[in-house]
């Protein structure tokens, strides 16, 4: 499996049972959200965005982003900073779903009196208070199901391993679930120094598995005791006993220990007794020294922390990569790393944030996390108290708003001013890079009724997001100052309406035109905008979740251009909008031209240099790491995978069209954001020169998938990846390790585009797909002839 969420990057699997890779997010931050259309890791975030980070920073996952339209790749996490997307209370749809379970054993026989309950993924497994117990049909229904991306059902009975399969209800609806309970087997690994000695102490990072039935598992220490899993160290003699699991899989683990590097094996078949033996060795020593804020004491010896390191070179479940609870000693988490270079760090404790967040990349005021041939590393971070606060978020008549979901910052002001002066910018122009720096992610919360929430700071300044579909904060997010007083409440934050843009479509002589793709652009950042198609009035509708943040410095961006493109032929239209002074009764009127889109000389205009060069010097390195993913390269073809939707078996079947590549799973938010603009791919793009083909993960069954295509209406084609990942890893070696990623194939099978290896200065297909879709169109020679 490989990273997300927003961009990403979402919804991750701590916890065993089936899991997506990714995490979505409900809204984005300002200070980290980088002009991508989205982003979850986070959380979801991916970038997966696509969190979900509550307590636990393991939820977190590297994207790769863009900035502006530069094409810039870089270290997403930090636009995932969120919950996850609750359809029930984003939308407030009152009707709920049903779940039928058929709980049988391997052989299909029915399992009487077996547990099921339904959980929400909320940073730990929630229990929402469904639970039931089969019949002696192993039957049961699970009723009031809330419509949600992050649902899981339990399911457990003596002497089988328990199942945690995923759910997402979209629609009000009666879904059937047959659940395989396997008999377990209780293995063990042996685990020895390079010295030959046995190691003590050792624990399990990661362990992943995909049953016969195509379930893949994945479980970390953080989310074991939740499920109800046994989590073991090695003893004196090194024996490291797994948890139980069926036979006959194919099980990958990564072991950890604070004094050796992690180590991960893979292809192993679990059996009573020795399972295989693992041999660790040493690293670079990382001390992580805590520098607790305001209270004047130390952290007291024994205290966990949950620890996220990230390596460059790898996804969220990559060898490098250290996810893992440590304990604190002398104010300081002491473990061993890779030599190799990180993307970030992040520490995250019950009692204190810890921060800021370090990430790595280009103009960083921070040392890089390049662990290449240095001896050891030391990384200053700061623990700042947890305090509860209240507040209210209001319209702007004073009315309380619920489920408003809303999240905080706090401000380094000693930091962010070192960092001004450093830079030489001004408070409006300070890149969100190097905001960041100086700021550490608080709490978060959701509204009730009346706008009211409650929510954990830290004494200091903070600042405060409130986010909502449809609404928008004139000043960005609010700062406040809060103060060590037990009780405190804030100053209300005021949301305002966003605008819907209304308009035609005409053509020179002002005649309507049908069918044409309409779509709101903007060089701001934040969630994906709106596309839609003409009517046979050539009217459309546009209707943004929010107004996108400045590209650079604070504020909104208001100013935004509508794009018409005609999917059939060459004319296109674009026309300016302020959104702020929008007015939602008026026509916007859009008329096609046969002049070169203003876009085509504008998306890769770069005018710093010296930005243009370290663009060109990291693509040279994405290109020396990925050579199959560099343009021109054919595209693999996919046979190994379930095709879905369509009666092809691989790639051959769309020579002749251009294929857009969309690479997603069920639970990644910025995955369902960009849904859209697929859609409308597909629907308008003529289906003999253009095709979707939309490539999910392994992480459920085509069956699953499928249900999801119908009830959201996907008549694309769809492959789902094979239980052991085969599209996946041939697609890995192109730089596709996150979602939602992006390569548009041309006739003859080959990449024309792909956003993980960009050829020169590109706009990302993530952002630009419609335009580059089209330009692709009808700038092949191959259909030149057919062009109106």
């Amino acid at each position: 499996m490989s990273s997300v969420g927003s961009v990403c990057p979402a919804r991750e699997p701590f916890f065993w049972g089936m899991a997506p890779e990714n995490s979505s997010v409900h809204f984005l931050w300002p200070l980290f959200t980088l002009a991508v259309g989205e982003a979850h890791t986070m959380a979801p975030s991916p970038c997966r965005l696509r969190s979900w980070w509550k307590t636990n920073p393991m939820l977190y996952q590297s994207k790769r982003c863009w900035v502006g339209s530069l094409a810039v790749t870089c270290f997403l996490v930090m636009s995932l900073l969120a919950m996850p997307i609750s359809h029930a209370e984003e939308n407030s749809r009152p009707e709920p779903a049903t779940l039928k379970v058929s709980v049988q054993d391997e052989f299909g026989g029915p399992i009487p009196n077996a547990s099921v309950e339904a959980f929400r993924w909320t940073g730990e497994m929630s229990p929402l208070g469904n639970t039931a117990q089969t019949d002696t049909n192993g039957e049961a229904e699970l009723a009031g199901l809330p419509l949600d991306d992050y649902l899981y059902v339990q399911i457990s009975a003596e002497g089988y391993v328990r199942k945690t399969p995923a759910l997402t209800f979209t629609t009000a609806t009666t879904r059937d679930l047959t659940v395989t309970m396997y008999r377990p087997v209780e293995g063990w690994i042996e685990v020895r120094g390079e010295d030959g000695q046995p190691v003590v102490g050792a624990e399990l990072m990661v362990l992943k598995y995909t049953d016969q039935d195509g379930t893949e598992f994945v479980l970390y220490k953080g989310i074991a005791a939740s499920a109800g899993v046994p989590w073991q160290v090695s003893d004196a003699a090194g024996k490291l006993k797994l948890p139980p699991m069926p036979a006959n899989v194919s099980l990958s683990l990564t072991v950890i220990h604070p004094d050796w590097k992690p180590t991960k094996v893979a292809e192993l078949e679990p059996v009573d007794g020795l399972v295989s033996s693992v041999t660790l060795h040493k690293g670079v020593p990382v001390e992580v020294v805590l520098q607790p804020v305001g209270t004047g004491q130390t952290i007291p010896d024994g205290t966990t922390a949950d620890v996220l390191m990230m390596a460059s070179t790898s996804g969220s479940f990559g060898g490098l990569t250290i996810r893992h609870p440590f304990e604190i000693n002398d104010n300081r988490i002491r473990f061993q790393a890779e030599s190799t270079n990180f993307g970030e760090i992040r520490v995250a404790m019950d009692d204190y944030f810890v921060g800021p967040v370090r990430y790595n990349f280009p103009d960083s005021p921070f040392e890089p996390l390049n662990l290449n041939g240095v001896d050891s590393s030391t990384i200053d971070l700061k623990a700042y108290p947890k305090q509860k606060v209240r507040g209210r978020v209001v319209d702007h008549l004073g009315n309380g708003i619920k489920n408003v979901h809303v999240r905080g910052m706090l401000i380094d002001t000693e930091r962010m001013k070192a960092i001004k002066e450093a830079s030489g910018d001004s408070a409006d122009t300070i890149a969100p890079f190097q905001k960041a720096a100086a700021m550490t992610v608080a709490g978060g919360a959701t509204t009730d009724a009346t706008g009211h929430y409650e929510i954990e700071l830290a004494p200091g300044a903070v600042s405060i997001e409130a986010m909502h579909h449809g609404f928008y904060t004139k000043d960005e997010i609010p700062d406040f100052e809060v103060t060590p007083d037990a009780d405190q409440t804030l100053p209300d934050v005021v949301l305002l309406p966003v605008p819907i843009i209304r308009g035609i479509v005409q053509d020179p002589t002002g005649k309507p035109v049908p069918g044409v793709i309409a779509k709101l652009t903007s060089l701001g950042r934040g969630d994906t905008l709106p596309v839609a198609l003409s009517d046979e009035n050539g009217r459309f509708e546009l209707t943004m979740t929010r107004i996108p943040y400045a590209a650079e410095g604070e504020g909104l961006e208001p100013d935004a251009s509508i794009l018409a493109i005609d999917p059939h032929g060459k004319l296109t239209g674009s026309t300016d909008v302020d959104l702020l002074q929008h007015d939602s009764s008026s026509d916007t009127i859009v008329t096609l031209t046969s002049d070169e889109p203003k876009w085509l000389t504008e998306i890769n205009k770069v005018a710093d240099q010296s930005r243009y060069e370290k663009i060109q010097e990291h693509i040279e390195a994405l290109r020396d790491q990925y050579p199959a993913g560099v343009v021109g390269q054919p595209a693999p073809l996919m046979k190994s995978g379930t095709w879905l939707n369509t009666e092809a078996t691989s790639l051959e079947a769309f020579r002749g069209r251009f294929v857009l590549l969309d690479f997603w799973f069920i639970g990644c938010g910025p995955c369902h954001r960009d849904m859209p603009q697929i859609k409308v791919a597909h629907d308008a793009f003529p289906s003999d020169k253009f095709a979707v083909v939309s490539v999910h993960t392994n992480s459920m069954k085509p069956e699953v998938v499928q249900t999801f295509a119908d009830e959201n209406k996907m008549p694309y084609a769809i492959v789902v990846d094979d239980s052991r990942g085969q599209i996946s890893k041939e697609y890995r070696a192109l730089g596709v390790d996150s979602y939602p990623s992006y390569l548009l194939i041309d006739p003859d099978g080959n990449i024309l585009l792909n956003d993980a290896v960009p050829d020169g200065v590109p706009a990302s297909l993530r952002q630009h797909k419609i335009e580059l879709i089209h330009h692709a169109i009808q700038s092949w020679d191959g259909y030149a002839n057919d062009r109106p």
